[in-house]
């Protein structure tokens, strides 16, 4: 029997406006007709919510809250989505105990579990929608369980009332990422384990090594470590807001809007995943972590062996922009010496030079800086002086090249450069930081 993905499509959301307002200022009958979908998407992958959900369960929401920025960046799940989906469980399932939560992805850094879920109105959402009690999971107890067959993680430190709900419900959005290609089903359980950093912390040699942390699972092997999470913590079912995508520079505010009025739905999350790529012209097997879940047996990704009900596929297919994960010469007069970068360091830069480089334009600010960045292992020292030079994670220092480089940084600020230092393995927190410095030394 093949496994079964729905996929449910309009032509028109009611109150669309193809700007922020549809977020923000939206009729009663864009939830109405959203919520029609997701009873429809339901019904097709699992015969309904109440067919899923008993009396009394505690039913967990985690959708992707990216982190402490508003509706309007199109970075978390959309708040009618999420409206619409806490008001069709309870209206099928009116005893259940329906909890929402979410960890983003950066931690505090970027606003905690309390503010994010604030800014992007999902809390108001999932009130609206009748849920019973939203979770900060960032401010609950971790528990230890075992990732049975792990390659990377053996156990999972994850919070306390995932572990304790009769029915998990993982809750993502289509967009792309600098990272993993696409941000989906896999990708949104990155959430499920913590970010033991503070802004202080971050600065420390040792950030990024603990491989079963929000910091250290965005160093590399990404997609194998979401899959371990997966094995460990493995969600009931799978929900996927297409309404108001994100292509190119995703995840978040360097990323472009994308209306695709969609929603997937399916037991599998591979396969939902595997949907949700065709339909962004993606082949799923270019996703690490759909083809490490495939190959290990989680879900299945082969299209042939999976039955798409609803709309086709062909029917609903928009080619997203993919995002460019490279830094160098991303912004002319900034220089990137990244010989032998992880994932990590080298998309990190990528992410900090994208929204500088949007918010000068936005801004109307042009750019007139000849800043040097260096990130890897190996990387050859410069030959050229720059007034401000950025130095990224750890592994330059270890490698073969460190005396010359450590030589090259001691000679910039005795001739009264300024030289910027971002240790750790990844340094995720750079997104922030040197977003922010090189703002202000743009002027």
């Amino acid at each position: 029997m093949k496994t079964k993905v729905a996929l449910v499509h309009r032509k028109e959301i009611p109150g669309a406006t193809e700007d922020k307002r549809d977020v923000l200022d939206f009729p009663s009958n864009s939830v109405d007709a959203i919520k029609e979908m997701l009873a429809e998407a339901a019904k097709i992958a699992f015969n309904g919510f109440k067919s899923i959900i008993h009396s009394n369960s505690k039913v967990f929401i985690k959708p992707n809250c990216f982190g402490n920025v508003p509706p309007e960046v199109y970075a978390s799940v959309d708040p009618r989505v999420m409206e619409a989906l806490c008001r069709l469980i309870k209206e099928e399932v009116p005893d259940c105990f329906l909890q929402m939560g979410d960890s983003p992805s950066w931690g505090k850094i970027l606003g905690g579990s309390r503010d994010s879920l604030t800014t992007t109105h999902l809390e108001m959402a999932a009130r609206k929608g009748g849920a019973d009690e939203i979770v900060y999971l960032d401010e609950t107890p971790l528990v230890e369980v075992p990732v049975p067959n792990g390659k990377i993680l053996k156990t999972v430190k994850t919070f306390k009332p995932l572990v304790e709900a009769d029915i998990l419900i993982d809750f993502s959005k289509i967009k792309t990422h600098l990272q993993g290609l696409v941000s989906l089903s896999l990708k949104n359980w990155n959430g499920i384990i913590p970010w033991y950093a503070d802004e202080k912390h971050c600065l420390s040699d040792s950030f990024g090594s603990i491989p079963d942390s929000m910091e250290g699972s965005h160093r590399s092997e990404l997609g194998q470590k979401v899959v371990d999470l997966i094995k460990a913590v493995p969600p009931t079912i799978n929900i996927i807001d297409g309404i108001i995508c994100l292509e190119g520079q995703g995840p978040a505010r360097s990323g472009k809007r994308v209306d695709l009025n969609t929603i997937i739905a399916s037991k599998d999350v591979v396969a939902a995943d595997a949907v949700a790529c065709s339909v962004m012209g993606i082949d799923p097997f270019e996703v690490q972590a759909i083809r490490v879940a495939h190959s290990e047996g989680i879900g299945e990704a082969e299209l042939k062996n999976i039955e798409v009900k609803g709309a086709s596929i062909a029917q609903v297919r928009k080619y997203f922009k993919r995002p460019v994960n490279d830094p160098a010469a991303a912004i002319a007069g900034i220089d990137v010496y990244q010989a032998g970068t992880c994932p990590g360091c080298m998309v990190m830069i990528r992410s900090a030079l994208d929204d500088f480089k949007r918010e000068m334009l936005e801004s109307g600010k042009e750019i007139n800086l000849e800043v040097g960045i260096l990130a890897g292992w190996n990387v050859p020292s410069p030959v050229r002086d720059y007034k401000y030079f950025f130095v990224v994670g750890n592994c330059w220092s270890y490698s073969p090249t460190s005396n010359a480089i450590k030589s090259y940084l001691k000679k910039l600020e005795e001739k009264g450069s300024r030289v910027y230092r971002y240790p750790g393995c990844a340094p995720i927190y750079i997104c922030k930081l040197m977003f922010e410095k090189l703002k202000k030394i743009n002027g």
